[in-house]
């Protein structure tokens, strides 16, 4: 099974874009903001090679790692490797959370940072 995450981030991406131009679904356009920079990450990661074991995709990956939920995983594996954007991705992360769980009434500043927020993980992970 090819890895699509590419593929995958670019529609997400394309769905926070057209939420974020309606300033009527600032928790799901944070949300979907974050779900692009979750595939443009594994994008970035994976193929990965760690100890002389090739790791096609996340999911083989995570089959290697107990007790820590997919989410956790990587971000442990962007601060090992990718430090330039864990932060990025972390506050992204609170946000989506935030929006999902927590409070849905998000502000327009907030989906903005959301959108620049996905825009600077994606300049590291697919552009640069």
């Amino acid at each position: 099974m090819p890895n699509n995450y590419l593929e995958h981030g670019l529609h997400n991406e394309g769905a926070a874009h057209h939420l974020h131009q309606t300033n009527q679904f600032n928790d799901w356009t944070v949300t979907t903001a974050f779900y692009a920079a979750l595939q443009f990450v594994k994008h970035k990661m994976f193929p990965m090679q760690i100890a002389g074991v090739t790791f096609d995709n996340f999911d083989v990956y995570t089959q290697t790692i107990f007790n820590r939920s997919k989410h956790g995983i990587v971000k442990d594996l962007l601060q090992r490797h990718h430090r330039t954007i864990a932060g990025s991705y972390n506050n992204l992360f609170r946000k989506c959370h935030n929006a999902r769980y927590i409070n849905y009434q998000i502000t327009d500043i907030e989906a903005q940072q959301a959108i620049e927020l996905l825009a600077k993980i994606k300049r590291y992970c697919v552009d640069g």
